[in-house]
Order: structure tokens, then sequence, then C-alpha cells
């Protein structure tokens, strides 16, 4: 399972898994790639993507930009989607990051981060 994340130029990979240390195992740590690990064999990969604008509408890229200027694009793909939220609900609750979750919803980190607690948010299923 896979998301996209929309990050603003000012803000480094290093800032957006800060949150997870030392809770998660955090290795691998570079400009454009991690791996992110719990106890249980559980992970999440953050992965630089430079190709990512000709998969997007104008507009949506224009209405990302206005809200956090310029930006790069993180896959980030985990292996359970309760992990996968769990630790999606940390990195991305910034105002400077946005989410697409490849069901149809692009959405502010924080909304995102939101409905990361909320037990029943699966958006994989639908986007709300």
């Amino acid at each position: 399972m896979d998301i996209i994340l929309m990050v603003a130029d000012s803000i480094t990979l290093n800032d957006v898994v800060s949150p997870l240390q030392p809770n998660w195992v955090v290795r691998d740590l570079s400009a454009h790639y991690c791996i992110v690990e719990d106890k249980a064999s559980n992970h999440l990969i953050f992965n630089r993507e430079e190709d990512m604008l000709q998969h997007y509408e104008r507009e949506e890229i224009e209405n990302v930009s206005r809200a956090i200027g310029d930006f790069v694009f993180f896959s980030a793909e985990f292996s359970d989607l309760e992990f996968g939220k769990e630790i999606l609900a940390r990195c991305v609750d910034d105002e400077k990051i946005w989410v697409d979750d490849d069901h149809g919803g692009i959405r502010s980190g924080i909304d995102f981060a939101r409905l990361c607690h909320d037990p029943d948010f699966d958006w994989t299923v639908s986007s709300e």
C-alpha cells in the first residue's frame, strides 16, 4: 500500500520523520529515502519521487502550490494499514504537507492526520 506526500521545499525528510524518534526505528535516512520500522517487523518506506507531476491535473498542482508553495513528492509505502495510519498521523500533521491517498483524495496533512486517528478511516476503500 502506498500514498504520495507533497512536502514543502522548506521541510526535509528528517523533519518529516523526527516526531517518530525514539518510539520507532528510522534507518537509512538520507535526503531522499528512509525506512521506519517497529518491533513487529512492520515497515514504512519514504522515497522521494522525481517524476510525479505528470500524474496530476494542473488544477491539483496549483491548489497544493497555493497552500504550501514549491514542493517535492515522497511516496510512503507501508506493510500494514494500521501501522501506516499510526506513522502517517505523526509525520504529516503539518500545514506544509499535503497527502494524496491515491483513491481520489488530496487533502492537507493536518486533515489526513486527524482522520488517521479514526479507527474506521480506510482511505483505500473511499475518500472522506
